[in-house]
């Protein structure tokens, strides 16, 4: 069966708007909705500074295996060196 891409059915219409009309509001309050926003928008701040997006240059190949693990035991002795 095909659907067309014309304009709906008049009963359907009529179906949604009846069941715009009798949706019940939101009974959230709109200081917590606020309050909830801006503690999301806190949280994702404290996930981009605990975990940074590593450096990632378009068109680079990717490390070999070995390279990174060499890198990440230099990473690691450093401290210890100092």
């Amino acid at each position: 069966m095909r659907w067309s891409a014309g304009p709906p059915a008049k009963g359907y219409c009529r179906a949604i708007e009846a069941h715009r009309q009798a949706a019940r509001p939101s009974l959230a309050d709109p200081g917590i909705a606020e309050a909830v926003e801006r503690q999301t928008a806190a949280m994702r701040a404290l996930n981009r500074r605990a975990f940074p997006e590593p450096d990632f240059v378009p068109g680079d190949p990717p490390a070999p295996v070995e390279q990174v693990r060499l890198e990440r035991t230099r990473r690691q002795a450093a401290p210890r060196r100092a």
